[in-house]
């Protein structure tokens, strides 16, 4: 048994490798990423930026 955050074990417990048989809580922790000034479209921030929406 083991308590851990959903973002570190999800690919194994989708994988059938590690098992959550009563699922995962919600802790209200999150990421955000803060920049100075907006991020250009095309430009890697912008990129960064699209990337992680897409992890969430």
């Amino acid at each position: 048994m083991a308590i851990g955050p959903w973002q570190l074990v999800r690919d194994e417990v989708a994988s059938g490798v590690l098992a959550a048989p009563l699922g995962f809580v919600a802790d209200g922790s999150a990421y955000y990423l803060l920049s100075p000034t907006p991020a250009r479209a095309g430009s890697p921030a912008a990129s960064l930026a699209a990337w992680l929406r897409e992890q969430a």
